[in-house]
């Protein structure tokens, strides 16, 4: 009976070790290009004795053969009824090429991915005595390289390659030098100069090292806080003693005069790497408006906004424009206190000016001779709050 490739039962075969690679499938499959017969290399009675030690064995054939080996499939579940231990290993070509998202325009990609079928399947011996490898298809449908040294899985570092790195990095040797370190201490090394990048900047994540450096001017702190509504950023490349770039930001104030507002030296041109710097150029004042929302005054993040010594007039509560600090005691009885001059004042003004004005001030004089007035009538009609408006 034949499986259709990638269905569920086809899947279930492989994973109970059957052999449903039929040669009309492989034929198909290496009639794509030409392919390559590794069934002779794969092809052994010997019992590993752990799971490593037979990927360590199937990787170092595959490597000398031309291609490399990726699990595709691992369990390790031992005493569960119905599941099995074993490992299910392929060409790191098999399969298909299967997009993150599916977009709406048919783009061009590059893939390693043909569809090889080749596969092997490794699983522990019954009594324990260790691990046994079965070929399941030996064929390839592609050429085998001459050469790993594009292939990202080959060139991936070891723990003593990983160590090394790390040394000369605190010592600040060039990736370059690295690379070339490496491969002279294991001849079969292919990993690229891209990857000694990626290692590095892994390893320098993940230490206590200083990569990114600020520093401002007292001055320039207070100058940012008046004004800084307009800032200027620059990033210039690497022209300084550690082919770091050097972050500038350029402050500009009310009379168009321009200041140096903080200086960076970043580790690269990332993304996190501007953000940071951003982040330390705010300023992070613990303000909490206390005398705003309990006394009705310009607290110190509004004063900062300002500028030097211009508070606008709008900015303080009203009351505080009402106010009348006299000097007398509320004991003192022989104070005599009199509005004959103000209100001489009011009624000469009264006569100078029109009939707005007039109203307007004889409405004032009666809030305060009748308070318990007021100057509001009732609408004629009475308004329904209640309902919802009726369709012609």
């Amino acid at each position: 009976m034949k499986w259709k490739h990638g269905s569920e039962e086809f899947e279930q075969q492989l994973y109970d070790g059957v052999n449903v690679w039929d040669d009309d499938d492989i034929e198909k499959s290496l009639s794509k290009s030409k392919g390559y017969e590794s069934t002779n290399a794969f092809t052994t009675d010997e019992v590993f004795r752990t799971r490593d030690e037979l990927l360590k064995w199937v990787r170092k054939v595959a490597f000398d053969i031309g291609f490399c080996i990726v699990i595709l499939r691992s369990d390790t579940s031992t005493g569960q009824r119905g599941r099995k231990t074993f490992v299910l290993l392929g060409c790191e070509r098999g399969g298909q090429y299967k997009p993150y998202k599916k977009d709406l325009q048919v783009t061009e990609s590059g893939t390693r991915k043909c569809g090889c079928p080749f596969r092997l399947r490794g699983y522990p011996v019954k009594s324990d005595e260790g691990w046994i490898l079965k070929l399941i298809c030996g064929s390839h449908n592609h050429e085998l390289a001459n050469t790993l040294v594009v292939h990202p899985y080959a060139g991936r570092f070891t723990c003593s390659e990983k160590s090394m790195l790390m040394d000369m990095t605190d010592s600040l040797v060039k990736p370059r030098n690295i690379l070339l370190t490496m491969k002279e201490h294991n001849e079969k090394n292919v990993s690229t100069i891209k990857q000694v990048y990626n290692a590095r900047y892994m390893f320098e994540e993940g230490t206590n090292v200083m990569q990114d450096l600020f520093w401002t001017h007292p001055d320039s702190v207070k100058l940012l806080n008046a004004f800084n509504i307009v800032l200027m950023m620059d990033s210039t490349y690497k022209t300084n003693r550690y082919k770091m770039p050097l972050f500038e930001v350029v402050g500009v104030t009310s009379t168009g005069l321009t200041f140096s507002a903080a200086f960076m030296l970043l580790a690269s041109e990332r993304h996190h790497n501007f953000v940071w710097a951003l982040e330390k150029l705010k300023d992070k004042s613990h303000c909490g408006c206390t005398i705003r929302s309990t006394h009705g005054l310009p607290c110190a993040c509004e004063l900062a906004s300002f500028g030097v010594g211009s508070i606008p007039l709008q900015s303080v509560h009203l009351i505080w424009t009402r106010l009348s600090f006299l000097d007398i005691s509320s004991d003192d009885t022989s104070a005599e206190l009199s509005i004959q001059q103000e209100w001489a004042v009011i009624m000469n003004r009264f006569k100078e000016v029109d009939m707005a004005g007039k109203i307007n001030i004889k409405a004032k004089l009666r809030e305060i001779a009748y308070p318990d007035n007021t100057s509001l009538c009732p609408p004629r009609e009475k308004v329904k709050t209640k309902g919802a408006l009726k369709g012609r």
